[in-house]
């Protein structure tokens, strides 16, 4: 009877010693861990959002705008005021369009966002594709050399 009353102390020791020992190596995993997690917070909360009201960066477009991609390169838009069609030179009231030239997308964006003027973003070309590329490019190696972020 003191021999099995002896085995049974000891092995509660033993469980106890292994519980320590894992409780022990759960702290020193679990602190590296927390660290991490709060150093990707700070990164997170440097980087500004747009979204929230109180960012008070600037944002990368203009409050107001809204820039959009046409699927055809040359839009053929017809301006029922006067005859100058040029889109190169100047910003065109959308009220100045025929409306049997605008496209379908474009209506349903001014009917969601009430545009009230046109502009050429790359003007000077017809092929919008070739400035883009050039830009990519340029970003990119901008990217590459740490200028841009």
């Amino acid at each position: 009877m003191l021999k099995a009353a002896r085995q049974l102390i000891i092995n509660n020791n033993i469980l106890l010693f292994g519980s320590i020992l894992f409780l022990f190596l759960m702290i020193l995993i679990t602190i590296p861990i927390t660290q991490k997690m709060q150093d990707i917070r700070s990164r997170a909360e440097e980087i500004p959002n747009d979204n929230h009201p109180d960012n008070t960066l600037p944002s990368k477009y203009k409050k107001g705008e809204i820039i959009f991609k046409l699927k055809s390169t040359i839009p053929n838009f017809k301006i029922t005021k006067g005859s100058d069609n040029n889109f190169d030179e100047k910003v065109i009231d959308l009220s100045e369009l025929d409306d049997n030239t605008i496209p379908q997308s474009l209506k349903i964006i001014h009917q969601k966002y009430k545009i009230s003027k046109i502009e050429k973003v790359f003007k000077g070309t017809d092929n919008p594709q070739v400035n883009i590329n050039k830009y990519k490019q340029q970003f990119s190696k901008e990217i590459f050399e740490k200028k841009r972020n």
